[in-house]
């Protein structure tokens, strides 16, 4: 008898906690949920990939030692970070030549401005890559100078990833990456590719986990309790998930500061490859709306 009980005292509960899980569809749309955020000051997050420039510098690990790899490695880092940094769909990288063209051929056209490829470029990140290079001995265990004894070479990159907006510096990180050991002086060209790539591909998956874009609030429902969001399982979302609502509110100066106003959880309901649903927490006095920004919550301890 009793463990007839127990059985359905288990019924009874799991009744009882189907009956708490949220649906966002079945709450109502109120007048609240036809209201938008609006404020000239904040700064709305981008609705799709964030333009991201490329700043590149080599400086060899000492004075003395062959420079003639300078434009190799410098080459070779900017390839790889463009190929890494647009394969993570969360960038396009907006390269300064390209806008230079663009702003050549408005010129032609009679804007006073146009040749001035500043005023038409707009970065939202800048991607900084510092590298130098060391060359060892094709012989003996030891760091070389002259490139004619190289047998191996050692790429050495800190990365930064700055917000233009802010002048903030949001990831930061030193990678170095020695290539495998070569015959022949004349190879060291061909093994520099691969060894940028291996640093670059480092912090870009440091940037993939560590930095992901915010998202946009597109629907509200039940007077701002679920909130439809432009992020899912792209953003490596789950049932039960963390994320933040916040605003970038904008500084005398004309930088932005993020405040982060309400938190949620994502919901079963809803989570597809490119969107969800999220219970706000606290959501009366929250004050989501449409045109509010959302992002992934940071994991304590990362």
């Amino acid at each position: 008898m009793k463990k007839l009980m127990n059985i359905a005292c288990a019924f009874a509960l799991a009744g009882i906690m189907a009956g708490c899980v949220t649906h966002p569809l079945s709450e109502k749309t109120t007048e609240y949920d036809m209201q938008s955020y609006s404020d000239a000051n904040a700064r709305p997050v981008p609705n799709g990939k964030y333009n991201i420039e490329i700043h590149s510098e080599v400086i060899p690990e000492n004075k003395i030692v062959d420079r003639r790899f300078v434009p190799a490695v410098k080459e070779a880092v900017e390839e790889k970070a463009t190929a890494r940094l647009n394969g993570l769909g969360w960038f396009q990288v907006a390269n300064r030549r390209d806008f230079k063209k663009i702003a050549n051929a408005n010129a032609l056209n009679g804007d006073a401005d146009a040749n001035d490829a500043d005023k038409i470029m707009k970065s939202d990140l800048i991607f900084v890559a510092n590298s130098s290079y060391t060359l060892y001995h094709k012989e003996k265990n030891r760091p070389c100078n002259d490139g004619k004894d190289a047998g191996a070479i050692s790429v050495k990159s800190d990365f930064r990833l700055e917000d233009v907006a802010s002048g903030k510096i949001l990831l930061q990180k030193t990678v170095e990456t020695v290539s495998p050991r070569f015959h022949k002086a004349s190879q060291t060209p061909t093994a520099i590719p691969a060894v940028a790539d291996a640093n670059v591909k480092e912090f870009a998956e440091l940037m993939s986990t560590r930095f992901l874009p915010g998202a946009p609030v597109v629907e509200t429902r039940g007077s701002g309790k679920c909130a439809r969001v432009k992020m899912g399982k792209n953003y490596q979302l789950s049932t039960g998930s963390k994320v933040d609502f916040f605003v970038d509110e904008k500084n005398a100066d004309g930088t932005f500061d993020r405040r982060v106003f309400a938190t949620g959880s994502v919901l079963e309901d809803g989570l597809e490859a490119k969107q969800c649903w999220v219970e706000v927490d606290n959501y009366e006095v929250a004050n989501v709306h449409v045109g509010h920004s959302v992002k992934v919550q940071e994991a304590a301890g990362k």
